[in-house]
């Protein structure tokens, strides 16, 4: 992790404990964060206690900080805490994306030529099948899936990680493509079959609907939202070649996106007409 990510996690850290201080407090607090990294640039002893301001909480954040060196960028650590949390509108900007994670999929040939710029990158590089059933995995309460191609290799993680739901009354939207192969067909009847013998509600929905001269509209897009708080979006189908022989890059990201996104698919599927799966 390099100092400006460091610096960006521990100013994070602060805000979240100032969310418990009104605004004088929090203000008090900044400044004396800044004293602090001032008194470290001149070699003086860092002070103990604030007037106003919870010992425990003090402590909590001098342990954060006390490991940090003295610069630029850690002299205003404090302020940019407070701008978080007291400025509404750049409190909702850092909202709207608590985390975000790059992934990518390589073929095996590009795997090693590739791998000075993975270690640099820090972006993962392996199966995004397996970080897609992952997130699945996690559900509580809802998962939607918007997917044009299938195979039974690019369920296959997800049909496996199944058992490990946290609940059995998950609600599955599964919104796919009107022509579907003969292999797209088979594989979703066994991820609905799988589905609905765990007791699962499932729903399967396809885009039907054409430009008015007659070329069919495709759903080209790939996303997948667990419980209105992750979501991973990507270029890659829930297939064999889009995840082993292709090079496929997403993002999984948490925050106030993954609730728009998921209200967004919710809104697309009342668009959409339920597919009749017989199994």
């Amino acid at each position: 992790m390099d100092e400006s990510e460091s610096i960006l996690n521990i100013t994070s850290s602060i805000a979240d404990l100032m969310m418990s201080l009104n605004q004088e407090e929090a203000a008090i607090l900044a400044a004396t964060i800044t004293d602090m990294f001032n008194r470290k640039l001149c070699g003086q002893m860092p002070i103990t206690t604030i007037e106003r301001i919870d010992s425990g909480l003090w402590e909590k954040c001098y342990n954060i900080l006390d490991p940090i060196d003295a610069n630029l960028n850690s002299l205003t650590l404090g302020w940019q805490a407070y701008r978080l949390v007291q400025i509404p509108e750049l409190n909702e900007i850092r909202n709207m994306v608590e985390s975000a994670e790059l992934v990518a999929s390589l073929p095996f040939a590009l795997k090693k030529k590739m791998s000075p710029v993975i270690e640099e990158t820090g972006i993962y590089e392996g199966s995004l099948l397996e970080k897609i059933a992952e997130i699945i995995s996690e559900a509580t309460e809802h998962v939607q899936i918007v997917n044009p191609y299938w195979s039974k290799y690019g369920v296959e993680p997800i049909l496996r990680r199944l058992d490990c739901f946290k609940s059995d009354k998950i609600r599955f939207d599964i919104l796919t493509q009107k022509n579907l192969t003969s292999t797209d067909k088979t594989t979703l009847r066994a991820l609905y079959s799988h589905l609905r013998n765990l007791g699962t509600e499932v729903t399967v929905s396809y885009l039907d609907c054409d430009d008015g001269y007659g070329n069919d509209s495709l759903m080209h897009a790939k996303t997948v939202v667990v419980d209105r708080k992750k979501a991973y979006i990507g270029s890659a189908n829930l297939t064999g070649n889009g995840m082993s022989l292709s090079v496929e890059l997403g993002i999984i990201i948490e925050g106030l996106w993954p609730e728009r996104l998921s209200r967004w698919v919710e809104a697309l599927k009342t668009h959409l007409i339920e597919m009749e799966l017989i199994v």
